[in-house]
């Protein structure tokens, strides 16, 4: 059923011409009719204050308080600060009107993911017509950006630019726009790995030393702002702060092996991150030194086959890393590796494996913060159960890299 051997149904044009209108039409509904809804009042109350202290205080002095995001995230509170004159009086989130204003950000870069999404399948019409209502209408988007209040999306649309950048063979745009990621959430840093293997394998030392320095004229740019406040220093104590109140735990959340361990193992909740678990290795020792072994064969894999499509499964692949061999993960990190994972399908197993993580990710955000009037049942087996699925596609997401290539079933009309 290769394209060439067979010919598109007449009424395909007429169905992807209604199809795509429609779907950016409903993705952009749901998030409306979301937008006033409380969320994780937590998370918005915190967003909220956010913005209204670098309203009252500057841009400069974003890092006073304690503001544990990156310099574009700081730059984002400002402008929604500058646009709605009521963040100046509004400490929290209280009023339905400024909860619609916080979603706002992360909404509009959920848009620009799918239609990110469009242009990389543009060239199998029924491929993007999926891929473009996964991203608009499965439930972990729209509940993490237009429900709970999670900004995450903000960090990864341009990292998903940057994958755009990658097959079109523009290591300086890769770059400058993976800065940009990583200046909006530092969960991105993480990609540097699968992008710098790319850029290395296929363009070279002397490119890709170039498209590090425009990476970092990027980086030292967004950071511009607050640099006379000391703002990367206080931005550092934050980020200390924030994951020390924390506690130390096992998992924030996610569904990985650590959650098991956390919530079946021996002590439950006292089990920390810190504590020994062979001789002098903690159990956040034992997670990094997994990752960096799994992360190290990501770089392998994308430096031996360095093409646009292998690099969106090496990214998917580390994000996946991160979220099931490190401690302290909340949920909402899974939403960076589920995005990846929609750009890598190219065949049976990448599609199963995206299936797979996006189902149990789902339900890993709605046990962790039900929507209001459900009380999901307290099950361990439930969890267990998601955190192997989450083990098996990141295995399953490294053996796929690992290969040569995935032999690709896409080229069918449906995708």
């Amino acid at each position: 059923m290769i394209v060439g051997a067979r010919r598109e149904p007449p009424y395909a044009a007429l169905i992807l011409a209604i199809g795509f209108p429609l779907l950016f039409a409903a993705g952009i509904a749901l998030r409306l009719w979301l937008w006033p809804t409380a969320g994780v009042a937590a998370d918005l109350d915190r967003l909220a204050r956010w913005v209204h202290d670098i309203v009252t205080s500057g841009l400069p002095r974003a890092y006073d308080g304690d503001l544990s995001q990156p310099p574009v995230i700081a730059a984002t509170w400002a402008l929604l600060g500058a646009l709605e004159p009521a963040f100046r009086t509004a400490a929290d989130a209280t009023d339905p009107a400024i909860r619609a204003l916080l979603k706002v950000p992360a909404s509009i870069a959920d848009i620009g993911i799918a239609a990110a999404a469009l242009w990389w399948f543009r060239d199998r019409p029924g491929a993007a017509l999926v891929a473009v209502a996964v991203a608009l209408l499965w439930p972990a988007g729209w509940y993490l950006s237009s429900w709970w209040g999670d900004i995450d999306a903000l960090w990864i649309l341009p990292a998903v630019i940057a994958l755009l950048a990658a097959r079109a063979g523009r290591p300086v745009l890769v770059a400058a726009f993976l800065a940009l990621a990583v200046a909006a959430g530092q969960q991105a840093m993480v990609l540097v790995v699968p992008f710098l293997a790319w850029s290395l394998g296929a363009k070279g030392i002397r490119r890709t030393a170039r498209a590090i320095v425009v990476g970092g004229v990027v980086m030292v740019v967004a950071w511009v702002p607050c640099i006379a406040a000391g703002g990367p220093a206080a931005y550092l104590r934050n980020v200390a702060a924030a994951d020390a109140a924390l506690g130390g735990t096992l998992s924030a959340g996610a569904w990985n092996p650590w959650w098991v361990v956390g919530r079946l193992g021996a002590g439950g909740d006292t089990v920390t991150a810190a504590t020994a678990v062979l001789g002098p290795l903690s159990f956040a020792d034992v997670g990094s030194a997994m990752a960096a072994l799994l992360v190290l064969a990501v770089f392998v894999a994308v430096l031996r086959n360095a093409t646009g499509e292998r690099l969106a499964l090496g990214a998917a692949a580390v994000l996946l890393v991160a979220f099931t061999c490190r401690t302290t993960m909340p949920v909402h990190d899974g939403l960076a590796a589920a995005a990846f994972l929609l750009f890598a399908v190219a065949g049976r197993g990448t599609l199963l494996t995206a299936l797979a993580f996006g189902v149990a990710l789902t339900v890993n955000l709605v046990v962790v913060a039900p929507p209001a009037g459900i009380v999901p049942p307290d099950v361990p087996a439930i969890g267990v159960a998601g955190a192997a699925v989450m083990s098996a596609v990141t295995l399953a997401a490294v053996v796929l890299l690992a290969r040569r290539g995935e032999q690709r079933h896409d080229k069918v009309w449906l995708g």
